[in-house]
């Protein structure tokens, strides 16, 4: 049975104490519009959001309630990995609407928590990495500073984080970050290919961070591993990325 708000008469008038599963669903909405606006960079006005949303939706709330319950949604939003909406910092005390607006945004946004679990499987690490690049910007990830190894049928492989990931190609915008030209395709769902390079291999002991990556196109990829001038152009990496750091 879905959430009902409980009513409580006081004084002669009727204050509402709780949120509708139909209210939550509204402020959830107004926020990813928010969200939408923000990723694309337009310009947008939060105060008209609110009004109309209250004028609407959330005709019975106030603005003050409207403006808790988006830092509310803010802290949902970092739990999956993403940039929460500007000027809306991560409330967490959300009491049982917590489960509700999370399973709102699952829906919504095609997420939820095992999207951004580390995993060691290259599909799945590909396919949770394009959700995320479409559901939002992705807040700067802590990474793993230690990757778990997995050692399936005599192959090792390691525990990636998927967040590095996506937040590495979403920084690179579809540049290669070691020739600074454009990724030479996009993907099926319109994002640009490139390949995420661990600059000190995770096999040699690297940190599975924002710090130690980076976005290549195939043939600067190739290069790291394969080129006889290999050393010169990964040093040449942490000149040309400020954010990388020697690991």
């Amino acid at each position: 049975m879905r959430y009902q708000h409980l009513t409580l008469l006081f004084m002669g008038e009727t204050l509402r104490i709780g949120w509708t599963y139909h209210e939550l669903e509204v402020a959830v909405d107004a926020y990813l519009l928010m969200m939408a606006f923000q990723k694309s960079k337009q310009t947008y006005s939060k105060a008209e959001i609110r009004r109309k949303t209250l004028e609407g939706g959330l005709k019975n709330r106030s603005s003050a309630s409207f403006e808790y319950r988006m830092q509310n949604i803010s802290a949902v939003i970092a739990d999956f990995g993403l940039l929460p909406v500007t000027g809306y910092l991560p409330a967490s005390n959300i009491g049982r609407n917590a489960e509700i607006i999370k399973s709102i945004l699952s829906t919504r946004l095609g997420l939820d928590s095992t999207i951004v679990a580390p995993t060691s499987n290259e599909a799945e690490l590909e396919n949770n990495v394009g959700i995320l690049l479409q559901s939002g910007v992705i807040k700067k990830p802590i990474g793993v500073l230690k990757p778990a190894r997995c050692e399936m049928t005599g192959q090792s492989s390691f525990y990636r984080s998927v967040l590095v990931k996506a937040w590495i190609l979403q920084a690179a915008s579809g540049i290669c970050e070691g020739c600074d030209t454009p990724a030479p395709f996009n993907l099926t769902n319109g994002q640009p290919y490139l390949e995420v390079h661990h600059v000190k291999p995770l096999a040699e002991g690297g940190p599975d961070v924002v710090e130690n990556v980076v976005a290549l196109c195939p043939n600067c990829h190739r290069r790291c591993h394969l080129s006889v001038d290999r050393d010169a152009f990964t040093a040449n990496l942490y000149l040309r990325v400020y954010r990388l750091v020697p690991a």
